[in-house]
């Protein structure tokens, strides 16, 4: 038997037992990783959409500004409020926070002209059509929001 070589063995995908150890191992790891780390870092502030419209709306002048002007605001705060939004504006929460911002202000804005609408016929609001624009409207801001 002296000076008999043992001819190498082709891979046939089969795997060892070391290797499956290995495999399972890493993949264990991974899914370790994964399950402490968490879900992704939310990508909107919600709490900081919400004040940012309330202030907007609570300091827009009512109808007699355009709603460009108004959603304008929440660009605003976001600068003002948010140190993070003033130094990179582009940033994806900033963006994102800012666009509830502006859709709570549509809302209000839509709530305002169908109301002045409906009173034109209804003077104290008491009617289904004035009723309508306050459920609209919460649901707007409610849709806003979540």
């Amino acid at each position: 038997m002296r000076g008999r070589r043992l001819a190498p063995v082709p891979c046939s995908g089969l795997h060892t037992a070391q290797q499956i150890r290995i495999w399972a191992l890493l993949a264990y790891a991974l899914v370790s990783t994964v399950i402490l780390i968490g879900p992704a870092v939310a990508q909107v502030s919600k709490a900081d959409a919400k004040e940012w419209g309330d202030e907007c709306i609570r300091t827009s002048g009512g109808p007699s500004r355009s709603l460009s002007e108004n959603q304008r605001c929440c660009q605003e705060q976001a600068e003002k409020k948010n140190k993070a939004c003033k130094d990179d504006p582009s940033n994806v929460v900033c963006v994102n926070t800012v666009k509830i911002c502006k859709e709570m202000v549509k809302c209000d804005d839509t709530l305002n002209k169908c109301k002045i609408k409906a009173m034109e016929t209804d003077k104290d609001c008491s009617k289904d059509t004035c009723k309508q624009c306050t459920a609209d409207y919460k649901s707007c801001h409610d849709s806003a929001l979540n």
